[in-house]
């Protein structure tokens, strides 16, 4: 049952929740002639967790299965795999209380690389993005679009470090091949 804020108290639930789904992050609207200032919100999916006491000094985060629509009012855009605290408001919308947006990621570039930048515009490819599991493994949390700031292509099929600059991730460290030194150079 949606409630309206006419029969309902200030704060109707507050969960821990897991992005199932991204989007682009908000756009704004600077205020001009009369006009406010104006935030358009996009939406993504997330799955609820529960808390589940382990023992005095521990619980975990467990599934339930339960996904919702939030409301995305940030900038940063929302990638899948991003840990949140979720409010639900009185208008029956859930929205972001808390979200650490992760700022490194290892990625994986395409056969083709990244286009390096000309002029002003930066080279992109859509780059597949990991994380790391507690049995340290990179698992992959989809596919993003990376951007490349320098005047040099990125090499395809190569392991990187990508950061996030405005909410885009930029290519930071990629993977290079280290040439072995000739006997002559050691000496």
């Amino acid at each position: 049952m949606k409630r309206t804020p006419k029969d309902a108290g200030p704060i109707l639930r507050i969960v821990e929740a897991v992005s199932t789904a991204g989007c682009d992050g908000a756009t704004v609207t600077e205020a001009t002639g009369g006009n406010p200032r104006k935030i358009a919100c996009s939406k993504f999916t997330a799955e609820i967790y529960e808390p589940h006491k382990v023992d005095a000094n521990t619980e975990e985060l467990r599934a339930t299965g339960e996904t919702v629509t939030v409301w995305h009012k940030f900038a940063t855009p929302m990638t899948v795999d991003q840990n949140l605290t979720l409010l639900l408001r009185p208008d029956g919308r859930w929205t972001i209380l808390v979200w650490v947006p992760q700022d490194n990621a290892i990625i994986l570039t395409p056969t083709e690389g990244i286009s390096s930048r000309s002029g002003i515009t930066l080279g992109a490819a859509a780059c597949e993005i990991f994380r790391i599991n507690n049995a340290n493994q990179m698992v992959s949390a989809g596919f993003e679009t990376v951007l490349n700031m320098t005047a040099t292509p990125v090499e395809g099929d190569a392991y990187g470090q990508a950061k996030r600059v405005s909410g885009r991730w930029v290519i930071d460290v990629e993977e290079c091949e280290v040439d072995e030194p000739s006997s002559s150079e050691v000496e």
